[in-house]
């Protein structure tokens, strides 16, 4: 049985909100797993919760959070079961539900609850229809080119899409803080007089699927072309379930050089990078609540 209870892990203090925290996502998790289960669908622990589960049996002792992958082709049919197998207190948030995702992540989330990222609280939060509740990543694995041919298309095809997405952004924040912002924002100002948001950010995720028979899989459409999460597709090809906290998760056999092209030595540990700017969280305490009592802090203030 996970315990909420504060304990020492490898020298590190996991205190009791940490506890709670992780306990919520692990819900969210166990959720995604039946639903998986249920439809024969594909999914993997990947960074910091394949770290974890490889070196930990669970979490990273200072994560704060689970990430998973599917292959892009198990995500759509995740994407068109997950809405109707949800509690109602579940939300799933992807770029054709919420404006302001980004096509390379989605994330299941816990209405009962708060937990505002930075990004979120800087773009987002201020929005009565985003959902800011205790989340988990889900990240589609597309084909990623094979060779720089395959690259350079995939470059050219979304570059300016991708440009008008992120210009959508810059001017919500109206903020031109972003590298090469304010030609974003001029691509996304010309082309929303023909496409809204979801539009642009289907079209992106329909570049990105270009290559589906690539020998290589990875987080492209969150991380571009980085080598470190570009991998060989045949690491994915048999799974087995590793023990994580209370339960198990499914993992690439071939963890060990996923690992290592991901982190060289995995077992060095290298304390704090895993922990994300979280800006507010609060495990009973729902979002819109909480963000309510925020801003009336905020504004009292100023």
């Amino acid at each position: 049985m996970f315990s909420l209870s504060s304990e020492e892990r490898c020298g590190h203090l996991v205190t009791e909100d940490m506890k709670k925290l992780w306990a919520t996502q692990m819900q969210l998790l166990k959720e995604l797993q039946r639903i998986c289960k249920k439809y024969n669908i594909k999914y993997y622990a990947i960074e910091g919760t394949l770290l974890g589960a490889v070196r930990h049996n669970g979490y990273i002792p200072w994560d704060d959070d689970i990430d998973v992958g599917m292959p892009v082709k198990d995500f759509d049919k995740f994407c068109k079961v997950v809405k109707k197998e949800l509690p109602s207190y579940y939300e799933f948030q992807h770029f054709t539900t919420q404006d302001g995702i980004n096509v390379g992540i989605s994330r299941i989330r816990d209405s009962r609850t708060t937990c505002c990222t930075k990004y979120e609280y800087e773009l987002l939060a201020d929005s009565k229809e985003y959902n800011c509740g205790v989340f988990i990543d889900i990240f589609p694995l597309f084909g990623a080119g094979s060779n720089k041919i395959e690259r350079k298309i995939h470059s050219l095809f979304s570059k300016t899409i991708t440009k008008g997405v992120y210009g959508y952004l810059n001017e919500r924040k109206k903020n031109l803080s972003m590298e090469y912002s304010e030609s974003y924002l001029n691509t996304w100002l010309r082309l929303k007089k023909l496409f809204n948001y979801k539009q642009l950010a289907q079209m992106r995720f329909n570049i990105l699927k270009m290559f589906p028979f690539s020998r290589k899989i990875g987080m492209i459409g969150f991380y571009g072309y980085d080598y470190k999460y570009i991998w060989d597709k045949k690491w994915f090809e048999e799974i087995i379930d590793l023990p994580f906290e209370d339960t198990t998760i499914s993992c690439p056999k071939e963890y060990h050089k996923l690992l290592t092209k991901r982190y060289g030595d995995y077992n060095v540990f290298v304390k704090g990078t895993a922990v994300h700017s979280y800006v507010i969280v609060d495990t009973e305490i729902p979002y819109p609540m909480k963000l309510k009592e925020h801003y009336a802090e905020m504004q009292a203030k100023s």
